[in-house]
């Protein structure tokens, strides 16, 4: 299995239809992880962030309701039943990326703010090597965990406005998903299995 990265925008899930109909869909889990939030903005990207990763298992024919998640002591999310099956995610502004790997992966994404004094470009490549290998920033920084593998780092040109960087031993490939055309496939696949006496998606 290639490493699979999926990137999406989350301004569609603005939208009421949009927001409840994926909501629905994701695990009982991502629902309360997105309840907790406050602020609407963050219910986006982490609903957003659920929503790639289910698509992601979907693809690869993986049953997302037999998959137990739990978290390091560093708070890496990780399926404590598949020893194969690795996962990244993250989000930043408006947009939400998903990594997906039979190897250990690491993703980040950036918001490129031009006020900050923060070397943007530096950080997500320290970001997804520290999400790959579930180390804290400040070690790989400290020399503590010895070189980065650079070569193994990718940097994805989808947005001028954004970095994205992807830590991945093996080849991959990039989706940019589409949550307004994906409500629209799910939705009318759906409505044809009800028509048909079929099980609703």
């Amino acid at each position: 299995m290639s490493t699979k990265l999926y990137v999406a925008n989350t301004e569609p899930l603005k939208k009421v239809s949009l927001f409840e109909y994926f909501y629905e869909l994701v695990p009982e889990y991502r629902q309360k992880k997105i309840d907790f939030f406050l602020q609407n903005k963050d219910k986006y990207l982490s609903l957003g962030a659920g929503v790639l990763l289910s698509y992601a298992l979907k693809n690869q024919n993986e049953d997302e309701s037999n998959l137990l998640i739990r978290y390091t002591l560093n708070g890496k999310p990780f399926f404590e039943n598949r020893s194969n099956l690795f996962f990244s995610l993250s989000h930043s502004n408006e947009m939400v990326m998903c990594a997906l790997s039979s190897k250990r992966v690491g993703c980040d994404v950036e918001f490129l703010d031009r006020q900050s004094e923060i070397n943007i470009d530096e950080w997500t490549t320290l970001e997804s090597y520290s999400k790959a290998f579930d180390i804290p920033v400040d070690s790989i920084v400290t020399g503590l965990h010895g070189n980065i593998e650079y070569s193994c780092i990718k940097t994805i040109n989808l947005s001028k406005d954004y970095i994205f960087k992807l830590y991945t031993e093996e080849k991959y490939s990039v989706e940019l998903i589409d949550f307004d055309e994906l409500y629209y496939k799910q939705g009318l696949v759906n409505t044809i299995m009800y028509n048909l006496g079929g099980k609703n998606l």
